[in-house]
This record gives C-alpha cells, sequence and structure tokens, in this order.
C-alpha cells in the first residue's frame, strides 16, 4: 500500500501565489492523517546531488528540477506527488490501495499520442517504474551545449513524455482514443484515465480527484494546442459541480 505521504515543492523562494496556496490548504483540508513534505532548496542541498537538478536550478528551470525530485521523493520514500498547480477536489485514500498508479493526460502531442500525469503519480518506495524513470537522469545533464550567442541549450525533455515511453514496454496504450480509459500494465501499474487527474468529464465531476491547473504552460510547440482543455469551459464546468454538490445533487 502506498504511504500517506504528499510530496511536494518550491524552489524559487518566492511567496506562494494566492491560488497556489489556496490549491495547498485545500489538500491539508481534504488529506487529514497524511504527512506533507515540501522539497524546497534546503531540503533539496541536503538530500540530492544530480548534476541534472543543479543545471535546471541555475537556469531557474524549476519544472526541470522538479521532475527529478519527484522521481527521487518518490523511490527513496513512497508517497505521491502533488505539483502545486493541482487543484484537489476529494480525498484519495481509494489511490493507495495498490504499489504505483498515474494517470493519463487530457491533451494529445502532434502525433496523436497521450503523456501521463506525472504531475499527479504515486507509488511505493523503490517500485520498479519509478526507479526506471528515476534512472533515465543517470550521467544525463540538463545543459547539454551552447549556442552561437554563447546561451545554454538545454534539454527539456517533459517527464510525461519520457515516462509514457517507459511505460509503452509495459503495454501502454496511448492512442488518443484510450485517453479515458484504465488500464492496469504487466508491470502492475495502474494507469487512470484523463480526467481523474487532468481534466472533468462532461457529464460528470464525480470520479474527477483534481485538476491540473497550469498544466503544460511551458509547453512547446510540439504539443498540439487544439487538443488542451479550454480553461474558461473548465473552470464553468468546476463552478457548477460546486454547486451541485453544495445542494446535494451531485
Amino acid at each position: 500500500m502506498i504511504p500517506k505521504i504528499i510530496h511536494y515543492s518550491w524552489f524559487s523562494g518566492d511567496k506562494y501565489p494566492e491560488d497556489i496556496e489556496r490549491y495547498i490548504c485545500r489538500w491539508k483540508e481534504l488529506l487529514p492523517g497524511y504527512e506533507f513534505v515540501l522539497w524546497d532548496m534546503a531540503r533539496l542541498e541536503k538530500e540530492i546531488d544530480s548534476d541534472f537538478v543543479k543545471e535546471a536550478i541555475s537556469q531557474r528551470k524549476w519544472a526541470f528540477a522538479a521532475d527529478y525530485t519527484r522521481l527521487f521523493a518518490i523511490n527513496k520514500y513512497g508517497g505521491i506527488w502533488f505539483d502545486t498547480d493541482v487543484e484537489l477536489f476529494k480525498n484519495i485514500d481509494d489511490l493507495l490501495d495498490c504499489d504505483c498508479f498515474i494517470g493519463k493526460e487530457s491533451w494529445v502531442d502532434n502525433d496523436g499520442f497521450v503523456y501521463l500525469t506525472s504531475h499527479f503519480m504515486g507509488a511505493v518506495k523503490g517500485h520498479q517504474f519509478i526507479k526506471e524513470s528515476l534512472d533515465y537522469y543517470n550521467d544525463r545533464h540538463f545543459i547539454v551545449g551552447t549556442n552561437s550567442d554563447g546561451k545554454p541549450i538545454m534539454d527539456q525533455t517533459m517527464i510525461s513524455q519520457m515516462q509514457s515511453e517507459i511505460a509503452l514496454k509495459y503495454g501502454l496504450d496511448r492512442r488518443e482514443k484510450s485517453k479515458n480509459k484504465a488500464q492496469i500494465l504487466t508491470n502492475g501499474v495502474k494507469i487512470y484515465p484523463s480526467y481523474c487527474f487532468c481534466r472533468p468529464l462532461y457529464t460528470s465531476m464525480r470520479k474527477v480527484y483534481a485538476i491540473h491547473r497550469v498544466a503544460g504552460a511551458w509547453r512547446d510547440k510540439d504539443i498540439n494546442p487544439k487538443s488542451m482543455t479550454d480553461p474558461k469551459k473548465l473552470t464553468f464546468r468546476v463552478i457548477i459541480w460546486r454547486m451541485l454538490h453544495l445542494f446535494g445533487l451531485k
């Protein structure tokens, strides 16, 4: 069983924006009895020795430093990782009764492939899939060279892409039409549909655990923007769901 530990990171040292502060407070309201572990610069420097992370930090590329950190944290301690822009809607105790879980993203790339929700995943410590994902960074550098202007060239491979490619070996169905289907891989990893951790169904919010509010804010040109959820429509759906829930209709 996955331990009740929520890992998250904040490396910049800046004050949380109001929305991030609100999301974190809501986690703690919905998850009594969970341990919340903040991976800040002090903890990072104490526990992690990685050239990839150091180079990402030097460029203030916090998201890429967090990519390694989430895998390190879950591999060493077990637990669940939340990106700080995850808005949680309900308790997650029922997700813990397995050795490893992750979800499918709601968007697809230009080849029509679905990636995995590295912003919301969990495992027991030392799980093979998490360890294999962590090993991807062995001897890997974030800064891979310099351009003609002397500026660093950075390896900005998305962790969600990397993990989905590893999962292909264990039977992951990455086709767009599969994104709202659950799956159990041959290595035992439980894959949840995209509406669980990424965006809600248009018919119901009952199965929605969380929404990734700023999903892909750093995305590059290889991602098809037409496949992303319209944030205005998403917000409207959540408002309606909250009203129905308040009056006991959902």
